[in-house]
């Protein structure tokens, strides 16, 4: 199970071992979302790694936008954080030029065809997690990293690893939660 392991906020803006992912980047890719539901505030990619695609961001849910206030971060709102970190995570994969391992698996070299053709139906097909306590949504950092990838009949499933943790925590405190989900997108 993957538990984070670099220091968080100021850190991840003043280190050669965080590339942020861009804005315009994720006001484009998470587009499709109700403006009170994008809850990455910002997103960086782990440019240190060749292996896994690993990304980082800071999470923010102002209100939960299903209900009354829980006072708590919970599983609905780190799936829709889940799925925006692995949408931009796979973007910002696909508009990088360098070489990485898992861009093999990707065949797609377009934006534009991620968002109309994969992006629309890309989902998560398991999800495990791991609660240890509550965390606050409002200042919260989470860490994806794609491990592995497998094709069968058109479909890639992507294998992935995540934490959780408050955000005035460093991430080699324990997550407050954490899991593995796979994803599944189009082999286009």
């Amino acid at each position: 199970m993957l538990a984070p392991q670099r220091p968080l906020q100021s850190q991840l803006k003043h280190t050669d071992l965080f590339r942020p992912i861009s804005s315009s980047l994720k006001d484009s890719i998470l587009e499709p979302y109700k403006q009170e539901c994008v809850y990455i505030k910002e997103a960086f990619r782990d440019v240190t790694q060749d292996k896994s695609l690993v990304t980082i961001a800071e999470v923010c849910v102002p209100v939960t936008f299903y209900g009354s206030e829980t006072g708590h971060f919970n599983a609905v709102e780190s799936l829709l954080c889940l799925n925006q970190l692995a949408f931009l995570a796979i973007a910002e994969l696909i508009v990088d030029d360098e070489p990485h391992e898992l861009r093999k698996s990707i065949r797609t070299t377009s934006i534009h065809v991620f968002k109309e053709h994969v992006l629309t139906r890309t989902f998560i097909t398991s999800v495990r997690m791991q609660y240890r306590r509550t965390l606050d949504g409002k200042n919260t950092f989470m860490r994806l990293a794609f491990t592995a990838a497998r094709k069968r009949a058109g479909v890639i499933f992507l294998a992935s690893e995540f934490a959780f943790i408050d955000g005035s925590s460093t991430f080699e405190a324990r997550p407050a939660f954490m899991g593995d989900a796979t994803f599944a997108m189009p082999d286009i």
